[in-house]
């Protein structure tokens, strides 16, 4: 196991428990499907059984106070220390530690966006991603087709039969040819493939949008430490 914080999980009787860098127990209450702390927070889950044993999610800070007592139909996704995407109904919403909903639940896909307290949200009958604040204000009114995470303040995006790449304002930094599908970037380069009649080939382009590495191995991998397998 993996000490984040200072703590980590180990199992024992097939239920999980909270440890330190001491081996010492934490926290009296066995959690039957725990997450790993980050931050301070784990997306703890305990379970609370009503008439149909339904499993809720809450969340934990480090002292083993609830922030969140089970509540949720998944684990709530923390965009910051005070805000968290969480799931009502089977629609998410944003709502603050305090219980208080930021944005009523009415989407019926979200994810962090991996960029201050963005988080990237859709509903089913419009099919589009949004991308919004913690406090639910919508960054841009672009929609796109498909999105990723952020990474070194760029997300990959799919508008139409083309992908490109936005800030964090939303803005589109640049775009690329309908044949190219790029990756995240990493060491300032984004792994990009080229597919011609059904040849693939792939190369890495820098955050202009230029080739650095055209496109000409079989296979690769990202850039870490300057350095990447092909």
């Amino acid at each position: 196991a993996y000490f984040y914080d200072t703590i980590t999980l180990m199992l024992e009787n097939k239920k999980s428990q909270y440890i330190n860098t001491h081996g010492e127990i934490l926290f009296g209450e066995r959690f039957s499907y725990p997450w790993t702390f980050q931050d301070g927070i784990a997306e703890g889950r305990t379970c609370m059984f009503n008439d149909g044993e339904e499993e809720l999610w809450g969340a934990i800070d480090a002292n083993g106070e609830y922030i969140f007592t089970p509540q949720f139909e998944e684990p709530p996704r923390f965009l910051n220390k005070t805000t968290a995407l969480a799931m009502k109904d089977r629609l998410w919403g944003v709502i603050s530690v305090d219980g208080h909903w930021i944005v009523s639940p009415k989407y019926d896909y979200a994810c962090r966006a991996w960029a201050g307290d963005l988080a990237w949200v859709r509903t089913e009958s419009d099919e589009k991603w949004s991308l919004i604040e913690s406090n639910g204000i919508v960054i841009t009114e672009q929609k796109f087709d498909e999105m990723d995470a952020f990474s070194e303040g760029l997300a990959a995006v799919k508008m139409g039969d083309r992908y490109g790449f936005i800030d964090t304002t939303g803005t589109v930094v640049f775009t690329l040819e309908p044949e190219y599908y790029p990756m995240h970037f990493s060491d300032g380069l984004a792994l990009v493939v080229q597919t011609v009649d059904s040849t693939d080939r792939w190369g890495y382009i820098n955050k202009k949008g230029e080739w650095v590495i055209p496109p000409q191995y079989v296979d690769a991998d990202h850039f870490y430490g300057g350095l990447a397998y092909v």
